[in-house]
């Protein structure tokens, strides 16, 4: 994850990146592509939040944990699944930038424990009809340290 950023200009929203979004992420060179929904709360430029997103090929779903900061219009995240869900437990890293309005924040990901395990992703705020799906992620997730 990026450093310190406290310089919280360069956007037009009062609340900041808070609110839902829908999303995709992409692996690499291929053209496999996951989606995902999440809820992000912003307070100072610190974000944290929930993501839910299709277990690989087609088992369910998987909820993770998000953390970082927004500086501007940069943004650096962790995401880490939450544990129990037989998923790795490692920190994937998302570097990122959102556009002045806050509606699409588009970037890069990376899996250091997995050296060249790396891609990119979008996401836009929710509509109200996937705003209403992403409300399952209003269960609390344990805060690993």
């Amino acid at each position: 994850m990026a450093g310190d950023m406290t310089d919280n200009s360069g956007g037009d929203r009062e609340d900041g990146l808070s609110g839902y979004w829908s999303g995709v992420y992409t692996y690499g060179r291929s053209t496999e592509s996951n989606p995902f929904v999440a809820e992000i709360r912003e307070d100072a430029g610190h974000i944290e939040g929930t993501t839910l997103e299709p277990r690989p090929h087609g088992q369910g779903e998987v909820l993770g944990h998000l953390v970082g900061v927004r500086g501007g219009t940069v943004v650096a995240f962790t995401k880490v699944y939450q544990s129990g869900q037989n998923m790795h437990g490692e920190a994937i890293l998302y570097d990122g930038t959102a556009d002045p309005a806050f509606q699409v924040i588009e970037g890069s990901w990376s899996f250091p424990a997995q050296p060249g395990w790396s891609g990119t992703f979008v996401m836009r705020r929710a509509s109200r009809p996937a705003a209403k799906v992403a409300r399952r992620l209003e269960v609390e997730l344990p805060v690993d340290s």
